[in-house]
């Protein structure tokens, strides 16, 4: 009999979806200056699949989601693979879990454009991170509506324009580092093939 861990993370953990968390993971490796003494927090982090992928590269992991259901598959996996650096927290950017000025870098993928209000976003990455600390966003290029066309409950963005999206943060002291779009794939959307892009963009805090 399966248990229900394997049911979910199956259903979750989809070998196109692990296939391209390792791709991203390889990028923020190759563009974020993580260090082994480094703090830091994944925003979204669903099932873990980025944040698994970071083991090596960073102190300590917070792993942040308002799902209950990931954040149970996030604590499966700690508890079978016997960690202690990784903090798992169900709840959102403001969660009073959170630690002012204590991540030396936040990173995240594909959740950012299911966050309404993005200033209010820019605004708890500004008070998280310390100074001289980064964030690293990885999301949609701005796309027709497609990519979530069949998901009647999404109310989120359609992606991005990374230079808007950037100057958003740079209201709240984070300036533009790298951005690159690095990631084609397909994704079958009403029986027909979707291509979309995915961006990563590199922003430092400044003093």
């Amino acid at each position: 009999m399966k248990s229900t861990f394997d049911e979910k993370s199956k259903t979750w953990d989809t070998e196109l979806k692990i296939k391209r968390a390792k791709r991203i993971a390889d990028e923020i490796i190759k563009r974020l200056p993580l260090t082994q003494t480094d703090e830091v927090l994944e925003f979204g982090c669903g099932t873990g699949l980025i944040s698994f992928n970071l083991l090596d590269h960073a102190k300590h992991f917070t792993l942040l989601d308002n799902s209950e259901g990931m954040i149970d598959v996030v604590k499966e996996k700690i508890a079978i693979q016997h960690l202690s650096n990784i903090t798992p927290v169900c709840g959102d950017i403001s969660s009073t879990q959170m630690i002012p000025k204590h991540y030396d870098a936040i990173y995240t993928s594909m959740a950012l454009h299911h966050v309404v209000d993005l200033e209010t976003a820019a605004q708890q990455f500004s008070k998280l991170v310390v100074d001289n600390g980064f964030i690293c966003i990885v999301d949609l290029i701005e796309e027709d509506g497609t990519f979530h066309k069949d998901d009647f409950e999404f109310n989120g963005h359609n992606g991005f324009q990374v230079d808007k999206l950037a100057s958003i943060f740079e209201h709240y002291g984070f300036s533009t580092e790298y951005s690159d779009i690095f990631y084609k794939d397909i994704k079958i959307v009403e029986s027909k093939d979707f291509e979309y892009s995915l961006f990563i963009l590199v922003m430092e805090k400044d003093h």
